[in-house]
């Protein structure tokens, strides 16, 4: 019996070990998992005495060496940062954190265009809704110049969202990586990109980034940026009352962007204070062909436009949609329309 207590005893001598290691290991986590969220790495902390390899997952399943690579990479100790991202992958390799760290540093900090490659088509592969994830796998493609395998890449992004009825907030981002890359090969399938383009204008209306990116791959990127500065000059114009000058930039504006609603919307109203009324019609008509704005000042000027061209029809219609939209502009004197 005695020999038996003395084995059992041998025996917890190394559970109380481990023990003492994994409860060490979870204090130590406190601070690693708190710099990992925020990007912030106390470096005067003893962060290459931190446990790594057992455990070797955190409570999230991240893995410890991934983190403590962070510290290093921090202090720019590249290969030792690359050595604890390779241990990484091995503690967990099915969520491509690793991996995307490692593409990254292949891409940048250690030039290796094979090793990103592979990396990054391994971190996109774990996880590809991962907006850092998807940007290292666009990288790599855009190096390669396979731009069937971008498209596509795009289109799984998609059915995965639609497949598991996603809100994916970095879906914007995603989007805004894709189209800012394929620039390069819209000339290779000018109508199928416009098309991408379009799409992503219809899908994120709001986002002003995925807006610009594309309109250059609609419009091409030099003639936005001349449609950009010939505002500027234009609302100068306008600012001083030269409504006639303002609407010609504007007008010219409109010629090298079409879609763009600001210059569309100046370009009607500096034709209405340019008693052009026609012309005027002719702008903001377009405007809500593809835009709906709900300030009711496009339909104000239309409203106003369409009453000096003796056209009650039209006048009455755009009547009754300023009441609904903004009725403080409608003069309290003006005659109603049935």
């Amino acid at each position: 019996m005695k020999y038996v207590f003395s084995i059992l005893i041998l025996l917890t001598i190394p559970v109380i070990i481990l023990s003492i290691r994994v409860e060490k290991s979870y204090r130590q986590q406190f601070n690693m998992l708190g710099s990992y969220n925020t990007n912030y790495y106390d470096l005067e902390s003893d962060f290459e005495n931190f446990i790594e390899d057992y455990p070797n997952l955190s409570v999230t399943t991240l893995p410890l060496a991934t983190i403590k690579a962070e510290y290093f990479i921090k202090q720019n100790k590249i290969d030792d940062g690359i050595r604890l991202y390779k241990k990484g992958v091995k503690a967990n390799p099915y969520i491509g954190a690793s991996e995307s760290r490692l593409a990254e540093i292949y891409f940048t900090a250690r030039p290796n265009k094979d090793s990103a490659v592979y990396y990054a088509e391994k971190a996109y592969n774990s996880r590809p809704l991962n907006t850092r994830h998807y940007l290292m796998y666009v990288r790599s493609l855009a190096i390669r110049n396979e731009s069937s395998k971008l498209d596509e890449s795009m289109g799984k992004t998609f059915n995965l969202i639609k497949k598991f009825n996603l809100e994916d907030s970095d879906l914007p981002t995603i989007m805004l990586y894709y189209i800012s890359t394929t620039y390069q090969y819209r000339f290779n399938n000018k109508k199928k990109y416009d098309s991408i383009a379009k799409n992503a204008l219809k899908l994120f209306p709001k986002n002003q980034r995925i807006k610009m990116a594309a309109n250059f791959i609609i419009y091409g990127k030099d003639s936005v940026q001349k449609a950009l500065e010939l505002d500027e000059k234009a609302t100068l114009q306008f600012e001083n009352k030269n409504y006639e000058e303002s609407f010609s930039l504007f007008s010219q504006s409109v010629n090298l962007w079409p879609n763009h609603e600001y210059s569309l919307q100046k370009a009607g109203i500096a034709a209405y204070l340019s008693q052009n009324y026609k012309e005027s019609i002719f702008y903001l008509e377009k405007l809500l062909e593809i835009d709906t704005p709900v300030d009711g000042i496009t339909e104000l000027y239309l409203y106003e436009a369409y009453n000096n061209i003796n056209d009650s029809l039209n006048a009455c219609k755009y009547f009754n949609k300023l009441l609904l939209l903004n009725p403080n502009l409608v003069d309290k004197n003006t005659k109603g329309c049935d």
